[in-house]
């Protein structure tokens, strides 16, 4: 195959050391590590970068010719725009990785994902939209506070769990005030939590099963994968909400994990690679989240569920690929 892997800028990466600017770094080390996969598995590959527009990226490469690898997450430095990466590689006529605009736009908005969800049948939290700190609160405590369209834990610090009226409040005033946008307020699953890889498109298939291993964190209502877990090296939760793969899970609940994972997968039209996050009480569980075109840096959990399925990290994009490559005219 003829790979172009696309990626968008991320400016000011050199002088900015914050923890924020972790998640813009991952970036390039995704495009490198899937460049340098895909050449290991004898593809021709090239880079492009969207530092004006996608048209200018992209002039070079012929659609006839060339397959797309879509990692961009972001297009000006905004998720919010993301989905309209797929929009225009359509409108240019390549084919590429991942996921279309409907199911981006989609799952962008979590509040819009959980309705798309439940209207179907599939289980998922009881929630409610706060545009206002002041608004009644509907959802049962505690209650677990995030934005309601960022990814990467963005949003989400050691207090996002409300046990009380008050605490639910604040929280709320920090998601308005710090993120300027709305919070979604879920009932919080207090359980085990997975994560459930997914790929390929007829039929999908469900890669070995992750559990996040929360045994160092003594408070239930601690046990949450919050911006400090997922990006700040200094953090205590950082070293200590490592995903334990594959789960030790009894047969009967791993099957209907598998099954609510792969259903919501389907629903939300995912194509080629996805991961679905979940949380477990008693015997059932409940989606947090649906992730399309999900992070494939070689220390995400995607990589690790692939890599105990049997696949390297450049057998693993190289399968990516193909899938893709599956639908090029």
């Amino acid at each position: 195959m003829r790979i172009v892997v696309l990626m968008s800028d991320v400016p000011g990466l050199q002088e900015d050391t914050s923890v924020e600017a972790e998640s813009g770094k991952d970036a390039f080390i995704t495009a490198a590590a899937v460049e340098a996969g895909l050449t290991a598995r004898g593809h021709t590959v090239a880079r492009a970068v969207i530092r004006k527009s996608l048209l200018d990226a992209l002039e070079r490469y012929d659609p006839r010719e060339w397959l797309v690898f879509n990692l961009c997450e972001t297009l000006e430095g905004e998720s919010y725009r993301e989905p309209y990466v797929p929009a225009v590689l359509d409108v240019m006529g390549y084919t590429y990785t991942g996921s279309t605009t409907a199911t981006l736009h989609r799952a962008l908005n979590k509040a819009r994902t959980k309705r798309y969800l439940a209207g179907h049948g599939l289980p998922t939290a009881a929630y409610q939209v706060f545009e206002s700190p002041d608004q009644p609160i509907e959802v049962p405590f505690p209650a677990f506070v995030k934005p309601v369209a960022e990814d990467g834990s963005i949003g989400v610090n050691e207090r996002a769990v409300a046990r009380t009226t008050d605490e639910l409040r604040e929280q709320v005033r920090y998601i308005l005030r710090e993120m300027g946008e709305p919070a979604l307020v879920e009932e919080f699953i207090e359980g085990r939590e997975f994560n459930v890889a997914i790929w390929g498109n007829q039929p999908p298939e469900v890669l070995p099963l992750a559990e996040i291993d929360f045994r160092h964190i003594g408070d239930p209502f601690k046990q949450i994968i919050s911006f400090a877990a997922k990006w700040d090296h200094d953090a205590f939760e950082y070293h200590h909400t490592d995903a334990i793969c594959p789960a030790v899970v009894e047969d009967a609940l791993a099957q209907n994990i598998r099954r609510v994972a792969a259903d919501a997968y389907r629903l939300m039209g995912c194509r080629d690679y996805a991961r679905v996050d979940l949380r477990v009480r008693g015997q059932q569980p409940y989606i947090l989240e649906v992730n399309p075109n999900c992070g494939i840096a070689p220390d995400a959990g995607f990589v690790r569920q692939a890599r105990v399925g049997g696949y390297d990290y450049a057998a693993m994009v190289e399968q990516i690929a193909a899938f893709a490559h599956e639908r090029h005219p």
